[in-house]
């Protein structure tokens, strides 16, 4: 339950059973379309308690992830980026750092750090294109390799 859809459909699950106290609800019976992701993302930044809690369970998983990672590999940096998380960044940064802290193998020698990118809801794009032209201006192995 980490992509948007998977947090809206959740969402939208919690308010049609009621009682959520959350400022979502009186938009969702107006008009449960207006509650998408976008929606959930700011009352989460506002401090809602139905967003924030489905915001906290797919930060929890991203974290889960991230330290699957660092179990496998020997990273020194996680960046977090993109549109699924903006607005709302400080919340899976401080989920992932605090799980990075406490539950990889290696904890005790080294933490791994987490950040959040700086080219916010463009990273996914940035680094796209960068694959394309590290891909297509950098020397390949058999070039240097050729006599």
């Amino acid at each position: 339950m980490i992509s948007p859809a998977a947090i809206t459909a959740e969402t939208h699950r919690r308010l049609a059973e009621g009682g959520t106290g959350s400022t979502l609800e009186t938009l969702f019976k107006r008009d449960p379309g207006t509650v998408d992701h976008a929606a959930v993302r700011h009352a989460a930044a506002e401090g809602d308690p139905l967003a924030t809690a489905v915001t906290r369970e797919a930060a929890e998983r991203v974290a889960s992830v991230a330290v699957n990672v660092a179990n496998i590999t020997d990273v020194d940096l996680i960046v977090l980026g993109g549109h699924g998380i903006r607005h709302i960044e400080a919340l899976y940064r401080d989920a992932v750092a605090e799980a990075l802290a406490t539950r990889p193998l290696s904890r005790h020698i080294r933490v791994a750090d987490v950040a959040v990118s700086p080219l916010g809801p463009d990273a996914a794009v940035v680094g796209a294109a960068s694959l394309v032209l590290h891909a297509t201006y950098s020397p390949q192995l058999s070039a240097l390799l050729e006599d």
